[in-house]
């Protein structure tokens, strides 16, 4: 039995649209929410990867940090090293730690020592003037005298003018003079390579 439906089209066509609209809007808010839910697990995502990354990031600064230090005490130790076994190597009777530790404090720190060579020398008496008499025999010899002869390296010439006048106003050291001072190229750097010479006095006279 077919049966007959007398609601008018307009009726008919309304509930249709109702049920369109509805489920429209329930597609809708299930779109929302799923947007929503997504934005979320992103946002998480983001500040999750931004923690790990400043981690990262104050690790990588830490790491920096302790190579800095250890490669400054590295080179602390090398310096110290050397001087030590400079020290070891020298037989005069010259103060030559306190030398030595003397010429460190007066460098700059953007200056370095390459090298000290010392000797020991025989001293000999100014001739004495024709009006003068000879001193007489069994006169006690004069002390012997210990000569030096730096090089290092320098950013620039007014440093070295500077660290040589330091020298000459050290009591510990005499006739100080400037060898030479030449250009020096090394790892990719332009210095200045120079030469001191100079003479250590003893102890007991610069008191």
């Amino acid at each position: 039995m077919k049966e007959l439906d007398f609601l008018p089209r307009a009726y008919r066509n309304a509930i249709v649209r109702r049920m369109h609209t509805r489920r429209n809007v329930l597609l809708t808010a299930g779109l929302v929410l799923a947007m929503a839910g997504l934005h979320y697990l992103n946002a998480t995502r983001i500040q999750s990867a931004e923690a790990s990354l400043n981690q990262l990031q104050n690790g990588q600064c830490g790491w920096q940090s302790v190579r800095a230090q250890m490669a400054a005490l590295q080179a602390e130790k090398l310096r110290a090293r050397r001087q030590l076994d400079l020290i070891n190597r020298l037989e005069d009777a010259a103060p030559l730690d306190a030398a030595i530790g003397e010429i460190a404090g007066l460098l700059s720190e953007s200056m370095a020592m390459r090298g000290l060579f010392v000797e020991t020398v025989e001293s000999t008496p100014e001739p004495a003037p024709a009006a003068v008499q000879p001193a007489p025999t069994g006169q006690a010899a004069l002390p012997p005298v210990t000569r030096a002869r730096m090089t290092g390296l320098a950013t620039n010439d007014v440093e070295v003018g500077i660290f040589l006048g330091k020298l000459s106003s050290c009591p510990l050291f005499s006739d100080v003079s400037l060898s030479f001072s030449r250009e020096w190229r090394g790892a990719g750097r332009r210095m200045r390579e120079f030469e001191v010479k100079f003479t250590i006095r003893p102890v007991e006279a610069t008191r």
